[in-house]
């Protein structure tokens, strides 16, 4: 429940005019194409482009009647505490 509430805590409406952007920097596809891992970069500024959040991310992808979903999905922020 903690985490659904730090989450939720993120969807409120101080959070309005907010942008994330993602950057791929690697894509690796399993040899049977059933498995792909993207790791990239994310940005999340606020509605003055201030960033507000940084860092990387890693998601794994998995096929499934024919359509890649997401298995795992994983960020590290590289901005300080607070």
């Amino acid at each position: 429940q903690a985490i659904i509430d730090y989450l939720l805590a993120g969807l409120d409406s101080s959070s309005a005019g907010n942008k994330i952007s993602f950057t791929t920097n690697e894509v690796f596809v399993s040899n049977d194409a059933n498995q792909v891992v993207e790791i990239g970069y994310y940005k999340l500024v606020d509605s003055t482009d201030v960033p507000i959040n940084t860092g990387n991310y890693m998601v794994l992808f998995e096929k499934r009647d024919g359509k890649y979903v997401v298995i795992r999905d994983m960020s590290a922020s590289d901005m300080p505490l607070q």
